[in-house]
């Protein structure tokens, strides 16, 4: 799951924090989700603490308008890698 946090409304070319959360599997998860926001392709990653993390996404300057942000989790040595549903995002 995807959440979307500070700071709002959001800027292009300023720093937008995006919370995720796993659920399933064992209950404890680790390594990284990787978020990417389209269209464009920006991404951030973060690790996974328990079932929970987050990392701070910058579209580029100059890129106002309708994001799509989905969330992929790379899996670690007893859970499988995952998508997550889509985040809409407008950045102005």
């Amino acid at each position: 799951t995807l959440t979307g946090s500070t700071p709002s409304p959001h800027y292009y070319g300023t720093a937008y924090t995006v919370s995720y959360s796993l659920a399933g599997g064992d209950g404890s998860f680790g390594g990284d989700v990787t978020v990417t926001a389209a269209p464009g392709g920006a991404s951030c990653t973060g690790a996974v603490t328990g079932t929970t993390g987050s990392c701070e996404i910058v579209v580029p300057n100059g890129n106002a308008g309708d994001y799509t942000l989905t969330g992929a989790y790379a899996g670690d040595g007893t859970d499988a890698t995952a998508t997550s549903a889509s985040l809409n995002h407008t950045i102005s």
